[in-house]
Order: structure tokens, then C-alpha cells, then sequence
């Protein structure tokens, strides 16, 4: 369902017709297009199909159907996006500080994704959920002992990292999605200001970003501004991850909370959030005007049959082996259908930011891209809820690149990763990609030409366990969750090494043929020639230790076991 403030905001703020002078012929890629990343935040596959816009995208723009993230896991995946580099390069395993979190991104600051485009002649700005560990101010809210030591000598109130003229970023408290503190700077130069939002209907946090975004696109095409000249814009939302625990008591038994307007309609009165206006659908939104659509919604996903409460053959030690009780599988629906409903806040920002561009006149030399840091899982291969496993549902997501109109849509099977999403963008600005950058740029795929003949042959992915002592302050801790590992995934295979002493055959190693099982159900490691799983870990050996071009050689030079 449309949120129809936004809506509202986005025509009647905007300047009118004619802003932009000149444009380009229609199927020609502007010179330094504007750039507008949507980044999500645990966003499965499974969600798309509650979206509208981003079907729209789909349908009108170029779907990369096997992007893969670089880790599922959100601080060393985003972490991946701002740098173009895996986290063993970055240094940002983990969520959190020694080996993670928003310290460890201080090295590559200067050249990450605003700096790197600011010198390039844009505008930037960021809006939402930055890297775990930033916080507005030294002594900010968040879990015990969890912030990273100051990223800079003095840490200021409400600082902001060099790179971005506008910023509007929360930290941890971000994760409760209400009553949350948000370092604002519309103009850097003049400094930030730290805001106090609270538990009103209105305060919302992807709804306020929504608002926030619209206003940037506002501001960066009138005057004072050069209307003609570029920006790059991210809207990184918390959702759908789920809340993190305390914060405001009426909402402590909704893990995963929507809008008001999409939430499922309480039996009394007494269990909503006083002030709030009751929701229009009695089940909630799930994206279907018709009802609200929930009733529709199907669980488990019909593309998961295969996997939902199945754990795989000869899997290993840290997996569970015992199936979900039919209670516990009631409650993964309720948290799924309040992830679809999570969703349409999502989809109604990507509405008003879309609505936004029309209205200023830079729609068609903009490029608009959908993803998310990692997947999820909800009882896929007898799971119960996390994201930190190789298997798809966690580290395979959507990407989604709507281009200037007249750039003919198609859908890309080519393996992308978030490696891939900084030097894209440079590449698009015109700018120089730095040759440490561990990814290729994307941008002579977004059209039907085919892929340079060396592009990859498969993603590279691993996953670091919290050091022990820091893992009780980890958002998402998974307690039984794998343990750290590497893994290899080409359209035929993935291997996951994780590196430990295990069943025979050496290791405790994963191999699923994707050949002849798509749904990752069966491991055959050790049904592997011994050479070909020698030749695998020799692979992940050269992965670990990769940086720059070197990372693009091994992966496009993987083993092939078949062959």
C-alpha cells in the first residue's frame, strides 16, 4: 500500500518541469549519471515477490540473478560494498571491534565509495544504517563494552566520516526501528547535529528515510545546486533485520516490526502502541491491495519445499539434527509474514524516491540499484533463523539495476558480487578504478552485451566467527551457527571449507553438486577424487590470501571437479 505522505512529498517539493536543460538520447548512458543504492538489510529472495517496484525494476531494468554477497553477514558485507574488497582484505570479519565493525574500516576510508566519488565532482549522501560500531557520539547507546575505539584522535558529537555533503545515520539504536538517535548534516561543511526520534507512528525509521531521501534528491537538483550535476545518493535501511533486543516495551514481543500502517491487526485495542492509527488491513500489508494480500502469502515458500525442515545428507557437525516442532514452525510464519509486511515500507521508499526523480527531471540519467547486504533463512535445510551458512538462501540476493531509460532490460546470469558495486560506480562517474579494488566493474553489463570472456567463474564468500569473548555483544549472534569457514560457488558447485580436522577424508567439508541438486541438499564431499578436493582447498588457500587483480585471477581460474 502506497504511503500517501510520501507520496505527497515527493510531487510537491520538487521543482518544476524544465530543471534539466539537456538530456541524452534515449538508450545512450549519460555521462557522470546520477546514482541512487537502495541497500537492505537481510533481504531474501523470497521477499521480491511482495515488492512491486522492485518487479517494476525487474521488469524494466537488468536483474543480476546470481549476485552473491562476499559474506553473509551485514557489517563485513557492507563493509565489501563501500571498499570493492573481500573482508579478509578490509579486515572487517565480524560485526564488532577487534576483528570488525566500523574501527576496522578506518584504513580504507579515504578511498571508499563517498570519498572516492566526492573527488570524482558528486554530491553525496548517505541515509540509514552505516557499519556496526558507528555511533553519533563516543558514549552513544548500544550493547555493553560494544563500541569500537574512536576512528579518529577526537571524536566529536555527531561525527560524520569524510566523503558525504549530506548524512542522516543513527547507530545501534537503529535496530529498534523506533526511538533511536540520528547524526543529520544537510550541508557537512557547516557540521551535524544529533536528533532524538521516538515511538510516534511517524518516527518510523524507514518511513524517515524515506522523507530524508526525497529531500536530498530535492535539494541536489535546485538551486543553489547546479541542477546538471551529479549525485550519488544510498538509502540503507535497517529492515528486515530484526529488532535488537530492549528499547520501547510495547513493541519487546515484535521481533521483526512493519509500519504501523502494514501490521497485522491486534484482537484488543489494548495491545497497540497507543497514538498509533490502526492498520487499514486486518491480517496487515503484504503487498496486495486486495485485503492486504497476507492470506495469500505462502509458508514455507514454495521454492523452499525441498529444504524447509530437511537438514542435508552427511551434514556437518554443527548443523541440527533434530526437525522444528510444529509450534516453533508456527512461529517462523508469523516472523516471515511480518517480514513481507516490513517489506512494503521498503517498497513505498523505493515509490517516493522513484516518484522523486520523475518529478525533478533526472529520472532518465539515473541509475536506480536494489540489494541487500545478506539473505536469510526461516527453516530452510531444518534451520531455525539466521543468515551466516554458504547455502543460497543466505548469501545469494537480489541485485537490481533500473538504468536510464532506452537501456533495453535484461536479465544477467553472469556471478556478480559485492566486490563489484564500488567500481561500478566509479566506472559510471568516469573516474579511475584503483587497482587494489578486489572487483571488476559491472558496467559493460548493464545492457545485452555479453560478458568479457575472463569474467569470473565462480564467487568467492567466507564468514568469521566473533572472537569468543565479543560474541554476546553481536546483533546477530546465531548460538549453533556454523563456525568460520571459506566457500567456493560456480554455477555447478559449492564447496564450503571450513579449514577444522573432521570426518574422513581430512576435513569437515561441504560439496553439493548443483548439477543434479539445485536445493543444496545432498553433501558428496566425500564421494570427491581426493585430487579434486585438493585442487578446492588449494583454491581457497590462494582466496584467503588474494588482494586486487589477484582475487579476479583466482576467481576466474576455479576447479572444476566435473571436468
Amino acid at each position: 500500500m502506497a504511503l500517501v505522505g510520501l507520496a505527497v512529498l515527493a510531487t510537491s517539493c520538487s521543482p518544476e518541469a524544465g530543471t534539466v536543460e539537456s538530456r541524452p538520447p534515449l538508450g545512450v548512458p549519460p555521462a557522470q549519471p546520477n546514482i541512487v543504492l537502495i541497500l537492505t538489510d537481510d533481504v531474501s529472495m523470497n521477499l521480491v515477490a511482495y515488492m512491486s517496484e522492485v518487479r517494476d525494476m525487474q521488469e524494466h531494468g537488468i536483474d543480476f540473478t546470481n549476485y552473491f554477497v562476499t559474506s553473509p553477514l551485514c557489517c563485513p558485507s557492507r563493509g565489501t560494498i563501500l571498499t570493492g574488497k573481500y573482508p579478509h582484505s578490509t579486515g572487517i570479519e565480524t560485526n564488532h571491534w577487534p576483528n570488525g565493525g566500523f574501527g576496522q574500516f578506518v584504513d580504507d576510508m579515504d578511498t571508499s565509495l563517498g570519498p572516492s566519488l566526492q573527488r570524482a565532482g558528486y554530491r553525496t549522501g548517505f541515509i540509514g544504517k552505516f557499519l556496526n560500531g558507528y555511533e553519533p557520539t563516543p558514549d552513544a547507546s548500544g550493547p555493553a563494552g560494544a563500541a569500537d575505539p574512536p576512528p579518529v584522535e577526537t571524536l566529536t558529537t555527531a561525527y560524520v566520516p569524510p566523503g558525504w555533503d549530506e548524512w542522516h545515520v543513527p547507530g545501534h539504536s537503529g535496530y529498534g526501528h523506533f526511538g533511536y538517535d540520528l547524526t543529520t548534516a544537510v550541508d557537512t561543511r557547516t557540521g551535524a547535529i544529533e536528533e532524538r526520534l521516538g515511538t510516534d507512528e511517524e518516527d518510523y525509521l524507514t518511513d524517515v528515510m524515506a522523507e530524508r531521501a526525497t529531500s536530498f534528491i530535492d535539494r541536489a537538483t535546485t538551486a543553489p545546486n547546479d541542477p546538471a550535476g551529479p549525485f550519488f545518493l544510498t538509502v540503507s535501511t535497517f529492515a528486515a533485520h530484526p529488532r535488537s533486543p530492549g528499547g520501547d516495551a510495547e513493541e519487546r514481543g515484535v521481533r521483526f516490526p512493519p509500519a504501523a500502517r502494514d501490521r497485522l491487526r491486534p484482537a484488543r485495542p489494548a495491545d497497540w502502541p497507543i497514538g498509533w492509527a490502526r492498520s487499514e488491513f486486518r491480517l496487515g500489508d503484504c503487498g496486495d491491495p486486495a485485503g492486504g494480500g497476507c492470506a495469500d502469502v505462502a509458508f514455507p515458500d514454495p521454492a523452499a519445499a525441498a529444504t524447509f525442515n530437511q537438514v542435508p545428507s552427511d551434514a556437518p557437525e554443527w548443523m541440527p539434527r533434530r526437525a522444528l516442532s510444529p509450534e516453533r514452525i508456527a512461529e517462523l510464519e508469523a516472523e516471515y509474514l511480518d517480514r513481507v509486511r516490513m517489506m512494503q515500507s521498503v517498497n513505498d521508499l523505493i515509490r517516493s524516491v522513484r516518484a522523486q526523480l520523475e518529478a525533478a527531471g533526472v529520472a532518465d540519467r539515473t541509475y536506480l540499484v536494489f540489494t541487500s547486504d545478506n539473505g536469510f533463512h526461516l527453516g530452510e535445510h531444518g534451520l531455525d533463523t539466521g543468515k551466516r551458512t554458504a547455502f543460497d538462501h543466505d548469501v545469494r540476493v537480489p541485485l537490481v539495476v533500473l538504468p536510464p531509460r532506452g537501456i533495453e532490460p535484461v536479465d544477467r546470469s553472469e556471478i556478480v558480487q559485492g566486490t563489484d558495486l564500488l567500481p561500478t560506480f566509479l566506472d559510471l562517474a568516469g573516474a579511475d578504478i584503483p587497482a587494489e579494488i578486489d572487483g571488476r566493474s559491472l558496467a559493460g553489463l548493464l545492457g545485452t552485451a555479453p560478458a568479457p570472456d575472463d569474467w569470473r567463474e565462480g564467487a568467492l564468500v567466507e564468514q568469521h566467527r566473533s572472537r569468543p569473548i565479543y560474541e554476546s555483544q553481536d546483533v546477530d549472534l546465531e548460538p549453533g551457527g556454523p563456525p568460520s569457514y571459506f566457500a567456493l560457488r560456480t554455477a555447478t558447485y559449492l564447496y564450503v571449507d571450513y579449514g577444522v580436522p573432521g570426518a574422513p577424508g581430512g576435513r569437515l567439508d561441504e560439496f553439493y553438486d548443483l548439477r543434479t541438486d539445485p536445493d543444496q541438499m545432498a553433501n558428496v564431499v566425500r564421494q570427491l577424487d581426493p585430487a579434486d578436493h585438493a585442487a578446492l582447498r588449494r583454491a581457497v588457500l590462494e582466496y584467503q590470501g588474494c588482494a586486487g587483480a589477484t582475487c579476479q585471477a583466482v576467481a576466474r581460474d576455479l576447479p572444476d571437479p566435473f571436468g
